[in-house]
């Protein structure tokens, strides 16, 4: 397995930090009409500092109907901006107070 798979899949298991790749890819990507599967909307979610485990169902469920209404299976990556609006309505996003000076 190469070390970006490595990375990938190390980021799916819950409690595990995206990788610094992970992370530079979910910040081009929130400009990109590009479409990835919907699976993966945590994994960006995480990447992009909100605090949501694979295991947090309900919340993978919310995170999923936002980007991908429609239940295709995919989502354009520039939806991930409406997903952020859930995560901090919700309290799972960094605030700036929270992330010091």
């Amino acid at each position: 397995m190469s070390r970006a798979r490595a990375d990938d899949a190390a980021a799916d298991v819950a409690g595990v930090s995206p990788s610094a790749r992970e992370v530079t890819g979910a910040f081009r990507a929130m400009g990109s009409n590009a479409r990835v599967p919907t699976a993966r909307v945590g994994v960006l979610a995480r990447a992009l500092g909100a605090h949501v485990d694979a295991s947090d169902e309900d919340m993978m469920e919310k995170l999923s109907r936002v980007v991908d209404p429609h239940r295709t299976g995919a989502f354009a990556l520039n939806k991930v901006s409406e997903a952020l609006v859930l995560l901090r309505a919700e309290g799972r996003l960094p605030s700036r107070e929270s992330d010091g000076p």
